[in-house]
């Protein structure tokens, strides 16, 4: 039986398992949020709040060693897949939109939150690894 609920879908299944002459009911409930696919990339976040924080395209460019066209093309990129304008560039300067201030929020938890996880696996890793020693 699956109904909606706002933006998510619920499924519900209902399992009946039999054991020993017992019977044990276990409903599980599944909600998903409507899922759209986006294919943007890890770099392109990293770029993103590059260019927010500096406000400019060239010396976002330089501080990434990538070409100003490279870090460009990404970026619009970006903005063609979230559907939405990131930066306001008037006055030859690139400041962020109200859009753009919140992505760049979740932008960077995404990018710390990585970051964390990356380093907590590796320590686990060395852990084991020194536990063998």
């Amino acid at each position: 039986m699956a109904c909606r609920l706002h933006d998510r879908t619920a499924n519900i299944f209902y399992v009946d398992n039999k054991d020993g002459g017992l019977c044990d009911t276990i409903f599980y409930i599944e909600y998903r949020l409507k899922r759209v696919e986006y294919s943007m990339e890890l770099h392109q976040l990293r770029y993103f709040i590059c260019v927010a924080e500096h406000e400019s395209m060239s010396k976002a460019a330089l501080d990434l060693h990538v070409s100003q066209p490279a870090l460009s093309k990404s970026i619009a990129k970006l903005e063609s897949e979230l559907k939405v304008s990131l930066f306001d560039r008037s006055g030859g300067r690139f400041t962020l939109t109200d859009s753009g201030c919140l992505f760049k929020q979740y932008a960077e938890q995404s990018i710390s939150l990585l970051e964390d996880g990356i380093c907590a696996t590796k320590r686990m890793e060395n852990d084991k690894q020194s536990s063998l020693d």
